[in-house]
C-alpha cells in the first residue's frame, strides 16, 4: 500500500513537473497561436468585406438581394470564427490571452449579427443564411418590425463601438499572448481603421443614403403568368369570345404566381371564382401562396361545380397581404361548358306473324244418267 502511493505521488509529480516545463507550454501556445492566426486571418478578410460593403451602400450600388448575401455572409463567417476558437482543443495556453481573443471574435461575431438587424429592419428585408438567400424561389420569411431611421442610426453608432471594443481586445489578446514562452506573434488586426467613421454624424449619413437608394426601396409586385383550365377549353373564334368546354360537371383551375418584386410575399391568396350567366351569386375556391423574389409556382385549385349547356365567368386573383400592394390585375374569361347530346334510343320493331288460310275443297259429282239397253223406255201404246 506504502508503495503504491509512493509511486502514485511520484508518477503524479512527474506529469506536473511537465506541464509546468518550458517546452509544454511552448508547445501548447504555438498550436494555440497556429490556430488563432488562421482565424484571425478568416476575421481581417470578413473586416475587408465590411468596409467593401459600406463602400457600396455608399455609392447604392448595391441591391437589395445582394446585400441579403452579403449580411449573411458576413454573420456566418464571423460565427464561424467564433467557433473555432472556443471549439480548440484543451490545453490552453495559461494567462488571459485566450480569453480576450475569445472575447474579441465574439464582440466581433455579434457586431455583425446587430449590423444585419438594423439593416433588414430599416429596409423590410427578411433575414436569410447566406446558402439559401441567394436562391430565388427559397422559402419566403417574415421580415422584422420596422424601424425608423433614427432607430437604425442608434444601431449602427452601436455596431460601430461593439468593434472598436473588439480591437481593444484583441490588442490584449495579441500582447498577452505574445509574452508567453516561445513568443508567437500573432497578425495584426484592426476592423476599425477611421473611428470617424462610426460616429453619429457618419453614420446617419449612411442612414439615409440607404433609405432614399432606389436599388434598396421596396417593390412589390405579383403577376398571373399563365391560368389553365381542365377539361381544356377551345379559344373563341374570335379574341375576347367565350371558349368553349366539352360538356362536363366539373371544371380544375391551375394558375402560375410569380413574383416580379424585389421582397418575399409571404401568404398571398390565389382565388379563382364562377359565376354562372343569369345568376347573381357565385362559387369560389382559393389558396394560399408563399413566394420570395424572383419566384413563381403554379397552383392547382380545387375543382368547381357547372352545368352542361351553361354560359360562365371565371375570374381569377391574386392579393397580397396587407395593404394589397403590387397585385395584379385579376384575369376573367367567359366560358361555355358544352350541352350533353341526347340520350340515344333505340326502337325494335315488333316481329310480323303472318297465317295462310286454305279454303277448303268442295267436290260435286253429277248423278249418272241411267243407261236402257235393248227397250225403250217409253212405250207407245
Amino acid at each position: 500500500m506504502v508503495v503504491v502511493l509512493v509511486l502514485f505521488f511520484v508518477v503524479g509529480g512527474i506529469v506536473e513537473i511537465g506541464r509546468s516545463s518550458g517546452p509544454f507550454h511552448r508547445s501548447v501556445t504555438g498550436s494555440f497561436a497556429s490556430l488563432g492566426s488562421s482565424v484571425v486571418e478568416q476575421s481581417n478578410a470578413s473586416a475587408s468585406e465590411l468596409r467593401a460593403l459600406r463602400a457600396r451602400l455608399s455609392g447604392s450600388t448595391i441591391d437589395r438581394a445582394q446585400l441579403t448575401v452579403a449580411l449573411g455572409a458576413l454573420v456566418d463567417d464571423t460565427r464561424s470564427q467564433l467557433d473555432a476558437v472556443e471549439g480548440a482543443a484543451p490545453p490552453s495556453p495559461p494567462g488571459p490571452g485566450p480569453a480576450s481573443l475569445t472575447a474579441a471574435l465574439g464582440l466581433r461575431a455579434r457586431a455583425a449579427r446587430s449590423l444585419q438587424g438594423a439593416l433588414d429592419a430599416l429596409l423590410q428585408m427578411p433575414a436569410q443564411p447566406a446558402a439559401t438567400s441567394a436562391a430565388p424561389g427559397g422559402v419566403a420569411t417574415t421580415a422584422p418590425a420596422a424601424i425608423s431611421s433614427e432607430q437604425a442610426q442608434a444601431d449602427l453608432v452601436g455596431v460601430g463601438s461593439a468593434l472598436g471594443r473588439s480591437d481593444v481586445e484583441y490588442a490584449a489578446a495579441r500582447r498577452q499572448l505574445g509574452a508567453l514562452p516561445g513568443r508567437v506573434r500573432l497578425p495584426a488586426s484592426r476592423w476599425v481603421r477611421d473611428p470617424a467613421s462610426w460616429d453619429p454624424p457618419a453614420i446617419g449619413s449612411l442612414v439615409t443614403q440607404v433609405a432614399s437608394a432606389p436599388v434598396l426601396l421596396v417593390v412589390h409586385q405579383l403577376a398571373l403568368a399563365a391560368v389553365r383550365v381542365d377539361p381544356g377549353a377551345l379559344p373563341g373564334p374570335t379574341p375576347g369570345a367565350a371558349a368553349s368546354l366539352p360538356p362536363t360537371r366539373h371544371v380544375t383551375v391551375t394558375a402560375v404566381a410569380r413574383n416580379d418584386g424585389n421582397v418575399a410575399e409571404p401568404g398571398a391568396v390565389l382565388t379563382a371564382s364562377l359565376q354562372q350567366a343569369g345568376h347573381t351569386s357565385s362559387q369560389s375556391v382559393r389558396s394560399t401562396v408563399s413566394l420570395g423574389a424572383g419566384a413563381s409556382t403554379a397552383v392547382v385549385l380545387r375543382r368547381l361545380s357547372v352545368r352542361p349547356g351553361s354560359s360562365y365567368v371565371l375570374t381569377v386573383s391574386l392579393v397580397p397581404p396587407g395593404s394589397g400592394a403590387g397585385a395584379p390585375p385579376p384575369l376573367t374569361a367567359a366560358l361555355v361548358i358544352g350541352q350533353a347530346p341526347p340520350p340515344t334510343t333505340t326502337t325494335t320493331a315488333p316481329s310480323t306473324t303472318t297465317t295462310t288460310t286454305t279454303a277448303p275443297t268442295t267436290t260435286t259429282t253429277a248423278p249418272r244418267p241411267s243407261t236402257t239397253t235393248g227397250r225403250s223406255a217409253t212405250t207407245a201404246r
